[in-house]
């Protein structure tokens, strides 16, 4: 029997599983799955990019400051009108 390999996740999936772990208060579960997302090979700009926001929210909230900032400069530097990522 010949095995399968797993069938890579939509970016927007990892998004979409990101933001509903973040509801339910698993922060780390959610920047785990950000991260997945914004290194996926086929996200587009605008996924990887709002991605990298959220993760540098929840980076921020988990102390995490050095990583928070670098998701937030990776934020603006794929879309500069990102409007949450220059304010933070």
């Amino acid at each position: 029997m010949m095995m399968r390999r797993p069938v890579l996740q939509n970016a927007k999936l990892l998004v979409a599983d990101a933001a509903k772990a973040a509801k339910r208060g698993d922060d780390s579960e959610a920047v785990r799955l950000y991260e997945r997302a914004m290194n996926h090979p086929n996200a587009s700009i605008t996924v990887v990019a709002g991605a990298a926001y959220e993760a540098g929210v929840l980076h921020e909230k988990l102390g995490n400051l050095d990583r928070a900032t670098d998701r937030f400069r990776r934020a603006v530097g794929l879309n500069h009108k990102h409007s949450g990522a220059q304010l933070a």
